[in-house]
Order: C-alpha cells, then sequence, then structure tokens
C-alpha cells in the first residue's frame, strides 16, 4: 500500500515507518524537515516531502492517510503564545490537511488521525478509569482535544473509514518520556513526582505501531482507540518500576510546586494523569507484546 505520514519524522512516525518498510509498504513522511531521517536514506520505499501541510496534489493516489502532527505538549509553560501554537498545529491543521484532501479525485481508503488520552481531563489520582465511551474533560488540553477530533471527522464526508487513536505516554529507547525520567534515576535522585498519586497510562512503541498497522489492516475498525497499555500504573508505582529495571533507588519526591514553578499550567501534564484502559482493543482481541511496564522497560533499557 501507498501510505502517507503527517509529522512522518517524529518519534511515532519514524518507528511506524520503520515497521510499514519490514511489511514491504511505501511510506511517503509529510514534514518541515529538510532532511530524510538517516535510517531511511537508503530506503527506496520512503520519500520524504518538506511541506507546512501537504497539498492536493501530493495527497493523490494514496491508500492512507496519518495525520500525526502537532507540537509537544509536554515541557513548556502553556502562555497564550504557546496554546495558540499547540492549537495551530493540530486543529487548524486537520482543517486544512482535509480540505486539501477533499479536492483530491483519488482520495485514501483510510484516514488516521492522532489523538492523546488528554481527551479525558486531568485527575488527581486513579480513581476513575476512562474507555473510549467516557465523556470529555474541560481542562485546556482536554477542549482542544476534543476540538481536534471534531475536525477529524470532516474526514467522514471524504473517505470510506476513519479511525481515531487516543495516545498514551509512549514507552521507547529513542526518546519521548523515559528519555527525560533516566537522568534523576541514573544519578541516583529519581522518584516520584508530586503526590505520586496521578496515573500514567503508557504503551510501549512497537505495540502502538502495531496498534496502527491492525487498524489499518482491518477494514471493519474504525472510530475511537485507546492506544494504551492495559496495565496503566501510579508515578510511584511507575517510578518504582523503572528504579528496580535501573537498580536504582526510588525515594526522592520532587514536590509539586516546582513542576508548577517551572512548567505552570502545563506542569498538569505530569503532575496529574489519567488511568486510561484500551477497551475497544482488548474486546477486538489485539495481542500486547508488553502488557507490563516491567517487561517494556526491559525491553528499552536492557
Amino acid at each position: 500500500m501507498k501510505i502517507a505520514i503527517c509529522g512522518g519524522t517524529g518519534l511515532i512516525g519514524k518507528a511506524l515507518t520503520q515497521k510499514l518498510l519490514t511489511l514491504n509498504h511505501e511510506v511517503i513522511l509529510f514534514s518541515r524537515g529538510k532532511k530524510t531521517p538517516k535510517e531511511f536514506i537508503n530506503s527506496t520505499n520512503v520519500k520524504l516531502v518538506t511541506t507546512s501541510v501537504p497539498k492536493t496534489n501530493e495527497l493523490k493516489g494514496l491508500d492512507v492517510l496519518i495525520n500525526l502532527a502537532g507540537e509537544s505538549v509536554v515541557g513548556s509553560r502553556w502562555s497564550e503564545e504557546v496554546k495558540n501554537k499547540l492549537r495551530t498545529s493540530r486543529v487548524d491543521y486537520t482543517n486544512e490537511l482535509l480540505k486539501n484532501l477533499s479536492q483530491c479525485k483519488n482520495k485514501p481508503e483510510l484516514y488516521l488521525q492522532a489523538s492523546a488520552i488528554g481527551y479525558y481531563g486531568f485527575e488527581p489520582d486513579g480513581s476513575k478509569q476512562f474507555t473510549e465511551d467516557s465523556p470529555n474533560g474541560s481542562d485546556f488540553l482536554a477542549k482542544l482535544c476534543y476540538d481536534w477530533e471534531k475536525e477529524a471527522e470532516f474526514a467522514n464526508t471524504i473517505v470510506s473509514r476513519l479511525a481515531i487513536i487516543r495516545i498514551g505516554v509512549v514507552i521507547s529507547s529513542e526518546g519521548g518520556a523515559i528519555e527525560k525520567m533516566l537522568p534523576p534515576f541514573k544519578a541516583f535522585v529519581g522518584g516520584p513526582i508530586g503526590s505520586g498519586e496521578q496515573f500514567m497510562s503508557w504503551i510501549h512503541i512497537d505495540d502502538l505501531t502495531n496498534a496502527i498497522v491492525t487498524i489499518i489492516n482491518n477494514k471493519d475498525w474504525n472510530g475511537v482507540f485507546n492506544l494504551t497499555s492495559p496495565n496503566p500504573l501510579s508515578n510511584s508505582e511507575f517510578s518504582k518500576v523503572l528504579a528496580k529495571v535501573l537498580n536504582r533507588p526510588s525515594f526522592v519526591r520532587t514536590p509539586e510546586f516546582a513542576i508548577e514553578l517551572l512548567f505552570g499550567e502545563g506542569a498538569q501534564v505530569i503532575t496529574k494523569g489519567q488511568n486510561v484502559f484500551p477497551k475497544r482493543l482488548k474486546e477486538n482481541t489485539f495481542s500486547f507484546q508488553f502488557e507490563t511496564l516491567e517487561i517494556a522497560l526491559n525491553d528499552i533499557l536492557n
């Protein structure tokens, strides 16, 4: 198949491209970057298209279009300028992308849109579990995800099938959350953040890419899917498992106010969380390779 990925040079995009190449698919990477990632320089089945938003003539003849584009929500203060960038890179980008796609003569069968588990809103602990049937939250990130998904629904008038994936914390050896968590643990000063009761709904990068491929291959799979492990953990439990795998202690607690001083409103991504369950994947008997965090961390760290 001919599969295009918007935001294809990011963490998930590169891992997904590697997976698709093993299955002999042709992959087009839409990115603002001008250099093909080094992993794909010698591949004849990967093409990089440098663009802000793909134009109609660049979207012709696709079997699948995947939209992973979006500025990172982690690691910055959510000033009004940052909030506008987060919205523009998601809602406005999707709007323009689908308008361009609607003008294609040969449209893809599937449009697959990224979203995030932030859709459900922040919770101070894991007392409430969210599935795909749960309503959206009311904080900034929840409203952003809601608007992002509503914009993607226009695809229902364009393509045969729309799938929306709400992605959790991605466990990968190539970057993401673990890369940011490792330094203090390796320096023997790692531990829970804030109360430690906030839940981290995570997924190994291989399970993430396998789930996307499974959605692509099953023509009757559409709608919303939570892409998270069926075994989320509190931040305290997560820290203990990470410390165990690294053979390090996990007792130095980072106070919540310190994170809030650094990131303001954006600190909620770290100090709060969501207890999310992948109900639809489990109902459709999707097989996770890495159901427990210890197995996942051992895979990427050892």
